[in-house]
């Protein structure tokens, strides 16, 4: 590689296998699947799906569903044992707003797995 004066710089975008012979093939689903899947324009990361992207998404295997209901278990331990103080109720609001939340997703989470 040059680096003097008269040097050029190459640079290229390699998106896999382009080798493309027929929309039966692997890589140009892959291809294709990236295409639908498209970012929204919002101030937060929010992609707009197909609805087999959506499947795709929302289908957990077992470790996923054991982890998930682990985390709400945890969850809800945590929330039980938090403890009142009159002198700091924002606190004890927050921290139970928090927990619920949390609570909230996962059962949501675990509902979308069960309906799958």
């Amino acid at each position: 590689m040059s680096t003097g004066v008269n040097s050029h710089i190459v640079s290229w975008v390699h998106f896999g296998d382009l080798h493309i012979t027929s929309e039966n093939e692997q890589n140009y689903q892959d291809f294709q699947k990236e295409q639908q899947m498209q970012l929204k324009a919002s101030h937060y990361k929010e992609y707009q799906f197909t609805e087999a992207e959506k499947e795709e998404a929302l289908t957990y295997n077992h470790v996923q569903v054991a982890y998930l209901q682990t985390l709400l278990s945890q969850t809800m331990i945590e929330k039980i044992a938090l403890s009142y103080d009159p002198e700091k109720s924002l606190s004890f609001v927050q921290q139970e707003a928090e927990l619920q939340g949390r609570i909230s997703t996962l059962l949501e989470l675990l509902q979308f797995a069960k309906e799958t």
